[in-house]
C-alpha cells in the first residue's frame, strides 16, 4: 500500500507544476500585448462593418484614450492608483468607457436607420469587450 501511495504522490508532484504552467502560460506583459492585439482586431472589424463611425467624435475620443493607455503600457505605468479598497488605472478605465460610448453611438446610428435586427451592433460590443480585457490584463494589481 505504501508503494502505491508513493507512486501517486510522485505523479502528483511531477504533474501539478505542468498543469499550472499550462494554465498560466503567459507572463502578464505577454497577455497584455495579446489583449491589445485583440482590441486592434476588433476595432478593425468594427470599422469594416461601420466605416462611418471613424468620423464620429466618440470614435476620436476612443482612439485618444487608446493611445494614452498604450503609452502607459509601453512605459510600464499601469500600476493602479488606490481608490478605496480597489485600484484604478485611469487611462485603462477611460479606454473601456470610450469604447462603450462608441458602441452606444453605433446603436443610435442603427436605430436612426430603423435597423432593429438583433445583435447588429456586435462588432461594437466585441470592441468594448476587448477594451475591458485590456484594462483587466494590463492593470498591475501589485
Amino acid at each position: 500500500m505504501n508503494a502505491w501511495k508513493s507512486n501517486i504522490l510522485q505523479l502528483v508532484v511531477l504533474t501539478v507544476p505542468l498543469v499550472v504552467a499550462s494554465v498560466l502560460h503567459a507572463a502578464p506583459r505577454d497577455t497584455c500585448a495579446e489583449m491589445m492585439q485583440l482590441l486592434d482586431h476588433k476595432e478593425g472589424a468594427l470599422l469594416l462593418a461601420f466605416p462611418e463611425v471613424q468620423h464620429d467624435e466618440s470614435f476620436h475620443r476612443y482612439t485618444t484614450a487608446k493611445d494614452q493607455a498604450f503609452q502607459d503600457i509601453t512605459a510600464g505605468q499601469t500600476q493602479g492608483e488606490p481608490l478605496g479598497v480597489v485600484k484604478e488605472w485611469k487611462h485603462g478605465d477611460a479606454l473601456y468607457h470610450e469604447a462603450l460610448r462608441v458602441r452606444r453611438q453605433v446603436l443610435e446610428m442603427l436605430h436612426a436607420q430603423g435597423n432593429t435586427q438583433p445583435f447588429a451592433d456586435t462588432p461594437a460590443g466585441d470592441m468594448a469587450s476587448a477594451a475591458m480585457h485590456v484594462y483587466i490584463h494590463c492593470l498591475r494589481y501589485f
